[in-house]
């Protein structure tokens, strides 16, 4: 029964987690667009999206 109860809230917690981190990266994703002058910030923006994407992927195997 508390076995249940505790699954559920660490699958809740990394749900949170990775939406949160989603959201994050939207939001820089957003900013990144509208301040863009040159190749090298669409560069960094590309690299923020992968290592966010490798986040996700970390907590979903934890």
């Amino acid at each position: 029964f508390w076995r249940k109860i505790f699954t559920r809230v660490l699958l809740s917690r990394i749900m949170i987690v990775s939406v949160s981190i989603f959201l994050v990266g939207s939001v820089k994703v957003k900013l990144m667009r509208y301040f863009e002058s040159s190749e090298i910030t669409r560069y960094n923006m590309l690299n923020q999206q992968r290592i966010s994407q490798q986040n996700i992927a970390i907590f979903y195997l934890m």
